[in-house]
């Protein structure tokens, strides 16, 4: 009987959220109220990988050809609101076998240009920072996306699948973040007029708090505070998309700086992290472009011959067009200037592939795309220098 009642009120409640759908962003509601109710959603992102970065035979100087099947991305996201001025916002993530929370904080919001996130977030260093994983428009983030602190000082080659290993940070210990950062995110919106739109993020963060092994723990908080102005149509929510499918009229232009002072405690010289950014993002009929210029500095007094390799300066441009509503072709190019004396960590990419769109933009997408990495130097102890990925990728959002 108990197990009669537990299948009823179980189908009673799939029943509710069924019918209270609502769009591909928001997953299934349940609502009590305009200003209460919970939200469900999910994301799924099915990689087939083939790319010729892999020793196969055990020879380390030449690479051969792999092909593989990824989970890239298996989510669960759950937010709340209790009311107008607080709710909450829950999401994991499967990585292997193994489930784990990636986002953990309380939102409250006193009006549209005073809000604030506390916990487990992501940072806004760099515009592709806090642009939504279920929004990519080149299949993945730039590599150079991944310089920022949180995101562990390092590049990625492969679609961002995989981390290159001449980018340094190996020595850092601890710096990688994991992506999010646990501290305070003070930001909001002013529509100075129904067309110029400002935003601002400032945000506060526990950042690296180990260094290279012996040399003690750090203690400093990691720091961001970002300003970007929008004209036309607002981005007005925490995080943007890389591309809105031709659905907005919109250009911002961004700035921000990210800085922890005394990162990593090296045996002989203390290192500073500064990192600041200037974006440019624009949709207009059916057309998306961004670029955005990126200067990671640790300081001149680098002897970690790693750390002296995550450093330097970069820039990416990508752009994409809607050919017919379902149809977007796209293309990128990124380069990076390693600071190492050895050249290494330095490197170019370019992209081009499309998306066909299944059902509302995000919600459901296939992508194929092709990337050339070529690194300033010889790849690792290997005679390559180039690493081509072909990918077709499988999306879906809830």
């Amino acid at each position: 009987m108990r197990k009669m009642q537990s299948l009823l009120m179980a189908a009673i409640m799939v029943a509710a959220l069924a019918l209270t759908a609502s769009d591909a962003s928001a997953g299934f509601k349940l609502k009590w109220d305009d200003d209460t109710y919970l939200d469900l959603g999910g994301r799924l992102q099915i990689f087939a990988v083939s790319a010729n970065d892999t020793s196969l035979n055990g020879d380390p100087s030449n690479f051969e050809n792999r092909t593989d099947f990824q989970i890239r991305r298996a989510r669960f996201r759950l937010g709340a609101q209790a009311n107008s001025f607080m709710g909450f916002f829950l999401q994991t993530d499967v990585s292997g076998r193994d489930m784990k929370m990636i986002d953990a904080y309380i939102k409250i919001k006193a009006s549209k240009a005073l809000q604030l996130g506390a916990g487990l977030i992501m940072a806004p260093a760099l515009r592709q920072n806090i642009t939504s994983s279920g929004t990519l428009m080149t299949i993945a983030r730039p590599s150079l996306t991944r310089k920022s602190l949180p995101w562990g000082l390092k590049s990625g080659t492969a679609f961002n699948t995989k981390s290159f290993g001449d980018s340094g940070a190996k020595g850092a210990g601890g710096v990688g973040l994991g992506v999010r950062d646990a501290g305070l995110t003070l930001w909001g919106v002013i529509d100075t007029s129904d067309t110029v739109h400002m935003k601002y993020y400032f945000g506060i963060y526990n950042g690296a708090q180990s260094g290279i092994e012996g040399a003690g723990r750090n203690d400093n908080f990691h720091y961001t505070a970002r300003y970007q102005v929008s004209f036309g149509d607002s981005e007005s929510k925490y995080f943007h998309a890389s591309t809105y499918f031709g659905k907005k009229d919109v250009i911002t232009i961004g700035a921000a700086y990210d800085w922890q002072d005394d990162l990593v405690k090296e045996r002989a010289n203390k290192i500073d992290y500064k990192l600041y950014t200037i974006d440019f993002f624009m949709e207009k009929m059916g057309m998306t472009v961004e670029a955005a210029y990126i200067n990671m500095d640790l300081g001149e007094d680098v002897s970690d011959v790693d750390l002296s390799k995550s450093a330097g300066d970069g820039y990416y441009v990508q752009a994409g067009y809607m050919i017919s509503p379902n149809i977007q072709p796209w293309a990128e190019y990124e380069t990076w200037s390693s600071n190492a004396a050895s050249g290494y960590g330095g490197h170019k990419t370019w992209r081009v592939g499309a998306t066909y769109i299944v059902e509302k933009g995000h919600r459901a997408n296939i992508k194929l795309g092709y990337e050339n990495f070529t690194s300033d130097e010889n790849i690792g102890s290997s005679n390559e220098d180039t690493i081509g990925t072909l990918l077709l990728g499988f999306f879906s959002t809830f």
